[in-house]
């Protein structure tokens, strides 16, 4: 029993050391810990627990005089046993509601705001990760002749993303020969990603019988003109000003070395491919999954699916020093919030 109790009373301290800097970025001393108890504990009592609790790896003190701080595994253990999550107060769904409303029938343009609307939720830079052109599906084609020899394809995709590119084809094709490659495109090829479409195509082609093989070939024509080819993942970043307010980031180099990695996306990108293929919202705490200069934040990202199908992560990032709760109920409430916008979409 006096085991169980020395273990709550470590947590209490270590929650309380670990929102007291949250909200202050000032270590915290034994002397605030147990006025915080209302001298439950004594100040002699409470720096033996921080003392235990830094040679556990939890705490750690700055400078010899100062009080002490989270470490990454101490942020690991308050996120992992000691915060709930915080709901998205209603006015502010209602809020988020009106602002994707004003981007109604202009899906890229309602998802370029997630971003902005998440580091305004939480206080925090948000981001967007969209698919690469070759990993996304395919939604619906649509092929418009504009003039003689030259067509208009349009791939609206699974992530909300529009590719148009207008192509010489050649000839001067009948609107209705255009009218049934697209019609083929979109029975045949739908909900394919585009890797798998130009091979599809390729197969179709071969294997056509002299009355398809034209309608085939042209198909595979508009797709090989339209494609721009292999485009990697593309990462929305919003809210910037959130990290430059921030106490941690005032030392201007030690910024610049944090925005030059976030541009380069290299770090970032190798870190949300793999939350793609994970359940839930995931925290990522400082140097657990990030290289040096990047080791300074934390990201709390979640994937969006459509219909079941992930398609891209969204999230935050900020200092270590994040309020969690606010940062976890965000992300999830996005998540599913975009996956439903999406899936509506596809009908």
């Amino acid at each position: 029993m006096h085991q169980h109790k020395l273990k709550e009373r470590r947590e209490q301290i270590l929650e309380f050391v670990v929102r007291s800097y949250i909200e202050t970025a000032t270590p915290v001393g034994s002397t605030s810990v147990s006025s915080r108890f209302n001298q439950r504990f004594s100040p002699a009592t409470v720096r033996n627990d921080m003392g235990e609790l830094e040679e556990l790896g939890l705490l750690r003190q700055p400078h010899t005089s100062a009080g002490r701080v989270p470490t990454d595994k101490g942020y690991r253990f308050y996120v992992d046993h000691l915060i709930g999550e915080e709901g998205v107060p209603p006015q502010v769904q209602i809020d988020i509601a009106l602002e994707m409303e004003r981007g109604v029938g202009q899906l890229e343009e309602v998802l370029s705001v997630i971003p902005r609307l998440l580091s305004l939720m939480t206080g925090q830079t948000g981001f967007m990760l969209f698919p690469g052109w070759q990993e996304d599906h395919l939604k619906q084609v649509q092929c418009t002749k504009v003039a003689s020899r030259r067509v208009l394809a349009s791939w609206l995709m699974d992530s909300g993303e529009i590719y148009s590119r207008l192509l010489d084809v050649g000839e001067d094709l009948d609107n209705d020969v255009i009218q049934h490659v697209t019609e083929f495109l979109n029975n045949e090829a739908h909900d394919m990603s585009l890797a798998e479409l130009g091979s599809y195509l390729e197969r179709q082609v071969e294997e056509a019988n002299v009355m398809l093989l034209r309608l085939r070939e042209l198909a595979r024509s508009i797709w090989a003109g339209s494609c721009p080819g292999f485009t990697p993942e593309r990462v929305i970043l919003g809210g910037y000003g959130a990290l430059l307010d921030q106490p941690e980031f005032q030392d201007a180099a030690r910024m610049r070395a944090i925005v030059r990695a976030l541009e380069d996306k290299r770090e970032l990108l190798r870190v949300l491919r793999e939350d793609i293929g994970r359940d839930g919202v995931r925290v990522h705490i400082g140097g657990e999954d990030f290289q040096d200069p990047l080791s300074e934040l934390s990201l709390v990202s979640v994937r969006y699916s459509v219909r079941g199908r992930p398609v891209g992560v969204l999230g935050v990032l900020g200092p270590r020093r994040m309020l969690y709760p606010r940062a976890i109920g965000a992300c999830r409430y996005m998540g599913n919030l975009v996956g439903g916008v999406l899936t509506e979409a596809r009908r």
